[in-house]
């Protein structure tokens, strides 16, 4: 986990800006707007993240910077509290590289790394940030909206995800990740929602990994979203290259 620990606009610290007036979400339009609101659709760069990440060890905590383009390409930045870069790492569909700044290392290897050790496929990522993502399965009809709420049932794969809908925002609250295979369980928990241009976006994520004893608390300071800047990773010269196996 602590790998992971979307004209623009730009916002920053709007805390309550969800306004007061939000009809409930019939059925037929709730799946679409959860698909409308999604970050990933038009790309995001967060600029400034703090992140937390607490184990049995203790608490660290770090600064980063998140780039993500439609196409699939994620660029993450992770820094000291001092401002010096501790690594950078880029994910597509089925690259993963990382420039250790500490160690000089370059580590590479593919995508499903993140799944064999962290339990998160590459497709669910989005999640991470309140994006909605669909699984493989035919959509079935959904139930009514009890107070408020509405539970959906994905699979992506081995992968079954659970959502928590609030039917006014039509903005997933909360998430569970469960493998079949390794009984493993990733919960994540979304709050301090804020509007921008797609919709309801929440500027708190909170990833408890179970099984690891891991919990880690991102909180996004300042993103533009939609985004179309540039994804660049360039390797570090002369740094030990190591396999991700």
């Amino acid at each position: 986990m602590s790998l992971m620990s979307t004209g623009c606009v730009v916002m920053k610290n709007n805390h309550g800006n969800e306004g007061n007036s939000i009809n409930m979400l019939n059925n037929n339009s709730l799946i679409d707007n959860l698909n409308k609101q999604n970050l990933g659709t038009k790309g995001f760069y967060v600029s400034r993240a703090e992140i937390n990440i607490t184990t049995k060890n203790g608490t660290e905590k770090i600064l980063g910077n998140i780039k993500y383009k439609p196409s699939g390409r994620f660029l993450l930045s992770l820094r000291a509290k001092t401002g010096i870069e501790i690594a950078r790492i880029f994910i597509t569909g089925d690259t993963l590289l990382v420039n250790d700044r500490i160690n000089r290392k370059l580590y590479h290897g593919s995508s499903m790394y993140i799944r064999s050790k962290y339990g998160i496929p590459f497709s669910a990522i989005p999640i991470i940030f309140g994006d909605y993502v669909k699984g493989n399965d035919k959509r079935q009809d959904i139930n009514n909206c009890i107070d408020g709420k509405l539970v959906l049932d994905e699979n992506l794969g081995e992968i079954g995800i659970n959502y928590l809908i609030d039917c006014k925002r039509g903005k997933s609250i909360s998430a569970n990740l469960n493998d079949k295979i390794r009984n493993e369980k990733i919960e994540i928990k979304y709050s301090k929602f804020i509007k921008n241009s797609l919709g309801f976006m929440p500027e708190v994520m909170q990833i408890n990994d179970l099984q690891r004893e891991t919990t880690v608390i991102i909180k996004l300071k300042k993103i533009e979203s939609p985004w179309d800047g540039d994804i660049e990773f360039i390797p570090g010269k002369q740094y030990e290259n190591e396999l991700l196996q």
